[in-house]
């Protein structure tokens, strides 16, 4: 069967019954956590997976290439190991991994601590970073506020979520000339932020499950898998059940990318790609669909793309782009509930 007749005959099917999304309580972080396979929950805690460590792992290293590439030396920003086991509730405050940041108390570090945050969390699709200085006037005064207090320094930025919620990204306080604190609270709040954040529809680069391979009829994807095996791109592949069902279920999984092979495509060495969410397809070599796939992860993209599509979303969030600096006393008039709970 070719890999269009299916398709086509998959549009005019007949609708059927299938069981319910596993996201059907899309901000919590639990659901979409154990449905994506990340985690399982064990009394009143959550027991990691191997897939959910590789998805810490991830975040990890996007906080230590976003280090670097700030010109942070070694050792002043630490990610937390990753456990095995955490809290039920990964938002909660007493989750004690963190991403630890230790800068002097200046207005270059501070600021280059404010764009470590902003990297970050525009690689997560947060954005409108708010930054928030206590303290010292020369700091303040170069991170563009006025304020009151000269004693004490602390340096908060606040981001927001998609949905209009606030979230704390950076925390640093004075301990005499030095700036100590937390950046996101470490990976597994990080990874609960952004499942809530993203309702488990994580970027490609994130993603547990890049890719979901479905072949069309007898034509054999072999040759697909092997190639994304040889690259590393975290892929499955579904051929049991009708094409339709197994699409719905990559959709229910929050799959980045669908590769259709049918008899044409396997003889051509070709793949066709539909990104998540999307109707649209594009016909494509193998190599060049691996290279497309290798380019999002590099890159961190937010969202899945076509190949040849241009981008849809900025790779990084410069904090000093749109940044808005307030003061102490304004904070306290306008503070938003905290993230936590």
């Amino acid at each position: 069967m070719s890999l269009i007749t299916a398709l086509a005959a998959e549009a005019h099917a007949e609708p059927t019954l299938r069981a319910p999304s596993p996201f059907v309580s899309l901000r919590d972080h639990r659901d979409a956590g154990r449905a994506l396979g990340l985690f399982t929950r064990e009394g009143g805690a959550l027991r990691w997976t191997d897939r959910g460590l590789g998805v810490l792992e991830a975040l990890r290293a996007l906080v230590a290439d976003a280090a670097a590439a700030l010109g942070f030396a070694p050792g002043q920003v630490t990610p937390a190991p990753a456990p095995r086991v955490s809290p039920a509730w990964l938002l909660d405050e007493e989750v004690g991994d963190v991403d630890a940041i230790e800068v002097r108390a200046c207005a270059r570090e501070a600021r280059r601590a404010v764009d470590l945050a902003g990297r970050v969390g525009g690689a997560l699709g947060l954005s409108s970073l708010e930054v928030v200085v206590a303290g010292d006037p020369a700091l303040a005064a170069a991170l563009g506020a006025r304020v009151r207090a000269a004693r004490v320094t602390r340096v908060e930025a606040r981001a927001v979520d998609r949905v209009g919620r606030s979230w704390q990204v950076l925390r640093l306080t004075s301990t005499g000339d030095i700036l100590r604190g937390a950046l996101l609270g470490g990976a597994p709040r990080a990874l609960a932020l952004v499942l809530e954040h993203l309702a488990g529809a994580l970027p490609p680069w994130l993603a547990p499950e890049q890719v979901r391979v479905l072949p069309i009829g007898r034509a054999s994807a072999d040759g697909l898998v092997a190639a994304l095996a040889a690259a590393g791109v975290p892929a499955t592949i579904a051929v049991d059940g009708p094409l339709g069902s197994r699409v719905g279920a990559a959709a229910a999984a929050r799959v980045p990318y669908l590769a259709f092979v049918g008899d044409d495509e396997a003889a051509l060495g070709a793949v066709r790609v539909r990104a998540r969410g999307g109707a649209a397809s594009a016909r494509v070599t193998q190599a060049e669909f691996v290279a497309h796939l290798r380019d999002d992860r590099e890159a961190r993209r937010l969202a899945p793309r076509l190949p040849g599509e241009p981008p849809r979303d900025a790779t990084t969030n410069d904090a000093t782009d749109g940044r808005r600096v307030v003061t102490e006393q304004r904070v306290k008039k306008e503070r938003l509930p905290s993230a936590s709970r």
